[in-house]
């Protein structure tokens, strides 16, 4: 019994240090979120009921990369 409870202090008290931890000022604060969706009309008034302000749309977006070395348009 008393290795149990030892070993259970020695784990208890190694994550003591990871809770004390901080995070860098960079992911204090959120600059914008992005989400792609088939239909803004649908996700929108959940959106609202979270506090999100600010939606923005953007219709007919045409995008373009490369996929396996080949370029490709995607439309959105």
């Amino acid at each position: 019994m008393p290795l149990r409870l030892l070993r259970y202090l020695v784990v208890l008290f190694s994550r003591v240090g990871t809770c004390l931890a901080q995070l860098p000022d960079t992911y204090k604060t959120v600059d914008r979120v992005t989400w792609v969706v088939g239909n803004i009309d649908k996700v929108r008034p959940a959106w609202e009921a979270m506090g999100l302000s600010d939606i923005v749309e953007y219709p007919n977006i045409q995008l373009t990369g490369q996929f396996r070395g080949k370029p490709v348009t995607s439309y959105g």
